[in-house]
């Protein structure tokens, strides 16, 4: 039997799968076959072992043998098993998609493989655009039946039609962008010999060009994730993070350095210690790196170059500014950066700036012919309603309603209440099938016949095996294999009170049970998860103290939560900070003791960022007070002063004297930055009510874009110019030192002077623009 086999064996040896595992490998005959399938047994997560179908496993082994016989029969091994073969992208949902795909766009495909990839991305185009959603990944079938998707599920989509094709494709992304307040996915593929980027779904007439190009060449680390053989990367691995290998592309994308840092606390060397490389994103530091020293305390990488933070948790939470600019070898004793609790520390956070390295010229590319299909599962929705389900139904989110299967409302309509709780706890807490960003599946009649009171769903959990593991394992197959990840636990803890009509949920990563009286943390299941073994160690964690409550009392304005301020806590299951959950947050909250850290961030407009962060250390049964306090620039320096090319002046009709402020989009119909820039701005509502907004085309606007429509129907007083040539454009582009050829072009400006201006889509450039003219407004420039 070939290697992978032997080693998907010993893997498996405890498995409760591993028998059927290996009876289905050997039942078929061709011995390329059983290859491909060890090779995914082998490397596929725990999760997928649990959830997967063997049949939809089979069809990816199938299209490989294909594939492996025709198009990819000169393709190097590894990349072929890692970057054709295998089934997993991201975190989307795991369907039979080789052969559907490889049906639809085999009559494309040529001999140019370049030319293959350009004509596929059209493909892509013309059958998904961009929208905002959650963060559960759908699978790529849906996402191509619904028409649109958030980035990371453009990319997962276009990565699986290249892979059916025979191309090797993965995923890049950048987790955290350091100048705005957001991420970013798209998409490599290997053809020539080397790798290549593109927009996922976004065509252009060649490679390696991109919307993204000016906000990649930012970036402070971009990474592709690797499920199979490390062999071929090695000199580029960043680390080992929940059941993947992280590869480091930063290089290829941005300046970078390399860097050292060497962790101590006190004399003692911190050998084998997990910690994280972090940005303020959100107003949170939140991880880039999961890195770890070596046995010399040691950790180096490549990265971009501006400021980051270190955060550890070694009884308490440490925050470690590192500035990369002047140094690449750092010397941290932690003992230098114990906590001051309840005291907020300030830091001025320079990210990198622009830099035009991957801008290049590119072809007029064509239309892609977008047109967006009809929802996908009116069927469910229908029976649903004939069903009597409509109230079930309408608290599903917009993307549950493209997916779930009659059979999962079902599952759930009929729970009972045991505790009697009013109509709204029942719906939400009970019957609902969604707990947290899980895929939905049929479990609650199942859960209903095996448990029956709360400590036989403990008694259960006790025997369960953790996994560092990424994937959310469904709650069946936590129950069928007793192996999975802290979160996939809670999720099952979940689905199981609910079966017994125990109302329940997931808020800041703890589950909460109705007990008769109101909803309370389950201590009882936190202690348990804190005691469990993993599967890849024989360490036992020691079992922690039951926590105690406190109050928080947090003073100041707590609708920016999310976007200037923060509250996380230390999860020792993810290794890092989590976010509070915004429904939680309220002036005056109850809280498990311990450590959280408060921060607060004011972005500027080139991105960098004035932060403070306060460590509060909660203690049972007392309360804390504390005010947001931000950290204030003098934003007018980081203001620019640009004038409006005169024939532009003209076409608006702005007089050289004007003081009035305007914000002018040079835009693109149908394209997904200009379509960007409209969703931004479309949820300023007050924003829109009295800025003056000049919406400008290269040729006619032919109102066929639903965002710009829309963005239009909201502004209360706009003017459209057309028709103004290419030759304006980049005389307005130029003007303002920004990337003429990158749609769109968008200035604020004050009279015929521009205060800030863009190209491309800079993520989180509404909240930037609204910040702005309040500033403008109050004559403080």
């Amino acid at each position: 039997m070939c290697e992978y086999f032997i080693e998907m064996e010993d893997r498996l040896k405890n498995h409760p799968f591993a028998d059927s595992i290996k009876k289905f490998i050997f039942s078929f005959e061709d011995e390329e076959l059983k290859k491909y399938l060890s090779f995914l047994y082998l490397h596929m997560p725990y999760a997928d072992i649990a959830n997967v179908d063997k049949e939809i496993i089979l069809d990816y082994a199938r299209a490989g043998v294909n594939l492996r016989n025709t198009r990819c029969k000169e393709l190097d091994e590894d990349i072929f098993l890692n970057y054709v073969l295998f089934h997993r992208i991201g975190s989307e949902k795991i369907v039979a998609n080789r052969t559907y795909f490889y049906e639809l766009v085999k009559d494309l495909l040529g001999d140019s493989e370049k030319e293959n990839v350009i004509k596929l991305n059209y493909f892509c185009g013309k059958n998904v655009t961009y929208r905002t959603t959650d963060i559960r990944t759908l699978d790529p079938i849906t996402v191509y039946n619904s028409s649109f998707g958030r980035c990371g599920e453009e990319s997962i989509f276009g990565v699986s039609v290249f892979r059916a094709a025979g191309i090797p494709a993965r995923q890049i992304y950048v987790p955290l962008w350091a100048h705005c307040d957001d991420n970013h996915a798209w998409v490599e593929v290997y053809v020539d010999n080397d790798w290549h980027y593109l927009g996922a779904c976004e065509p252009e007439e060649i490679l390696d060009k991109g919307w993204f190009d000016d906000a990649s060449a930012r970036a402070m680390i971009v990474k592709n994730i690797l499920y199979g053989n490390i062999k071929k990367e090695a000199k580029d691995y960043l680390g080992f993070n929940a059941g993947l290998y992280e590869i480091n592309q930063t290089k290829r994308y941005a300046d970078t350095k390399y860097i050292k840092i060497y962790l101590y606390d006190g004399d003692k060397i911190l050998s084998n210690i997990d910690f994280n490389i972090c940005l303020m994103n959100f107003a949170m530091f939140s991880p880039i790196i999961k890195a770890k020293t070596d046995m010399e305390g040691a950790y180096e990488t490549d990265i971009g170059i501006g400021n980051v933070f270190l955060s550890l948790y070694r009884e308490k939470n440490y925050i470690i500014p590192l500035d990369l600019k002047d140094n690449d070898v750092f010397y941290v004793d932690i003992r230098d950066f114990e906590p001051e609790y309840n005291k907020y520390k300030e830091f001025f956070i320079n990210v990198p700036q622009a830099s035009n390295r991957n801008r290049k010229k590119a072809p007029v590319k064509k239309d892609s012919g977008y047109k967006i299909k009809d929802l996908p599962n009116e069927e469910v929705r229908a029976q649903a309603m004939a069903e009597g389900m409509s109230s079930l139904w309408e608290i599903l989110s917009e993307k549950d309603k493209r997916d779930i299967s009659i059979d999962v409302l079902r599952d759930c309509r009929k729970a009972e209440n045991i505790h009697c709780v009013n109509d709204d706890i029942y719906l939400n807490h009970i019957q609902n099938p969604r707990v947290y960003f899980e895929h939905l599946e049929v479990c609650r009649d199942l859960f209903k016949s095996k448990f029956s009171d709360v400590n036989e769903i403990l008694d259960f959990v006790k025997d369960i095996r953790l996994t560092r593991e990424k994937p959310v394992t469904g709650s069946t197959g936590v129950y069928y294999t007793k192996i999975s990840n802290a979160l996939s636990i809670k999720i099952f803890v979940v689905n199981v009170l609910r079966s017994m009509g125990i109302a329940s949920k997931l808020v800041n990563a703890d589950v909460y049970l109705y007990d008769g009286e109101g909803f309370r943390i389950f201590t009882e299941l936190s202690k348990i998860l804190d005691s469990l073994k993993y599967i890849d160690s024989c360490c036992i964690r020691e079992e922690t103290e039951t926590k105690g409550m406190a109050k928080l009392c947090i003073k100041g304005d707590l609708s920016g939560f999310g976007e200037s301020f923060s509250i996380s806590k230390f999860d020792i299951f993810e290794n890092n900070l989590i976010s509070l959950d915004k429904s939680s947050i309220k002036e005056n909250m109850e809280l498990p003791e311990g450590e959280y850290v408060l921060a607060t961030q004011n972005r500027l407009p080139n991105g960098n960022i004035c932060a403070k962060y306060n460590i509060l250390n909660l203690k049972a049964d007392s309360k804390l007070e504390v005010e947001l306090e931000y950290m204030h620039a003098d934003i007018k320096d980081m203001l620019s002063n640009y004038i409006l090319p005169k024939d532009l002046q003209e076409n608006l009709g702005i007089l050289e004297n004007s003081e009035d402020i305007s914000l002018t989009i040079w835009l693109k119909e149908e394209e997904e930055p200009s379509q960007h820039i409209a969703n931004d701005l479309i949820l300023k509502d007050e924003l829109l009510k009295d800025i003056k907004l000049n919406l400008l085309f290269t040729n006619e606007f032919e109102r066929k874009d639903s965002a710009i429509n829309e963005l239009l129907e909201k502004s209360k007083n706009n003017d459209i110019y057309t028709n103004l040539g290419e030759i304006l454009q980049e005389a307005f582009g130029r003007s303002t030192f920004v990337n003429h050829e990158t749609l769109p072009i968008v200035a604020l400006c004050k009279g015929v002077k521009v205060v800030y201006a863009f190209s491309g889509y800079q993520v989180g450039s509404g909240n930037i623009i609204e910040k702005i003219i309040s500033i403008l407004r109050s004559g403080n420039e």
